[in-house]
């Protein structure tokens, strides 16, 4: 049977490994899109290095948005977010699995499980609605139109599509398809899991949460001061009125147990009980008016 410090691992890394996955899916599909388009480029007529303004190629640039669409909605890509969604399921399932054991007294939540069904829906909803086609594909397709319709330089047209498909060859700079992806991804995995976590805590009336998650190469120094360190709830609420770089602003007492570090965050923040607690902690946030033990957490925590 796995401690709670094993479900606890196995989800950050769970959780972290699906928007991985999911980002490496994206950045092929650009690359196929891309590819799909130089064929498209390829089947202009060019004159003297620049597109013919002429008919049929008006007739090319009037079905690259249904052609573009068909392969982003049809292809790998719908395989990854629907991933991403089982890959949240999985997530919650191991949150349960540390509720049942580290809270004799959980219980399933019909509250909470509406909440995590809708994040869940949300982050399928902005991942294969109508924004990868209104922000990504409508602007290659728009970049075309206008390429034909002011005979532009086919080389110089390339080079465009190229930056909005893939970005560019220092890599410095995402394709719009994937800088999209990897906001919303992260965000929705990891807010969905907070929104869960905090639902539950609420029903637990927990006091205590430890901040949860390795410090990445992406890390602010907002989670890197507070990574795998507990705190109590009057503390978490008191971090809405700091101010960070990348602070969500949708962040007040709240909602910081959803939003956290912000944008890209991907630390979680779990309710834990008040044996697990390190004693520094309990004695601190009894020093400064946090937290007044009752006579049974002074005898048995032997504070």
């Amino acid at each position: 049977m796995r401690s709670v410090e094993d479900i606890i691992e196995k989800k950050i890394k769970l959780l972290e490994s699906v928007g991985e996955e999911f980002l490496e899916q994206v950045q092929k599909t650009q690359l196929k899109l891309y590819r799909e388009l130089l064929e498209i480029l390829g089947s202009l007529e060019i004159s003297k290095g620049r597109i013919v303004l002429n008919t049929e190629n008006l007739r090319i640039t009037e079905d690259v948005l249904e052609e573009l669409r068909e392969m982003l909605f049809g292809s790998e890509y719908i395989e990854a977010v629907r991933s991403v969604a089982s890959g949240m399921e999985k997530g919650k399932e191991l949150s349960d699995e540390y509720f049942q054991k580290a809270f004799p007294d959980f219980s399933q939540s019909e509250l909470a499980d509406k909440i995590f069904e809708n994040s869940k829906k949300n982050a399928v909803d902005l991942l294969a609605g109508a924004t990868p086609e209104t922000g990504f594909l409508q602007e290659l397709k728009d970049e075309i139109s206008l390429a034909v319709n002011s005979g532009a330089s086919w080389q110089d047209t390339v080079d465009r599509l190229r930056l909005i498909a893939i970005g560019d060859e220092t890599q410095e700079v995402d394709g719009k398809l994937l800088k999209y992806a990897k906001q919303v991804a992260s965000d929705s995995i990891a807010i969905s899991d907070r929104s869960y976590n905090s639902a539950i805590a609420d029903e637990l009336e927990s006091e205590w949460f430890l901040f949860a998650g390795d410090v990445l190469p992406t890390s602010r120094q907002f989670c890197i001061e507070r990574s795998w360190k507990y705190f109590h709830y009057k503390e978490v609420e008191s971090w809405a009125e700091l101010e960070w770089s990348g602070k969500n602003d949708a962040t007040n007492k709240e909602t910081i147990y959803s939003t956290l570090g912000g944008w890209r965050c991907q630390h979680s923040l779990i309710p834990v009980s008040i044996d697990t607690v390190p004693r520094d902690v309990i004695e601190r946030n009894m020093a400064n008016g946090n937290f007044t033990p009752s006579e049974f957490e002074k005898q048995e925590l032997e504070l």
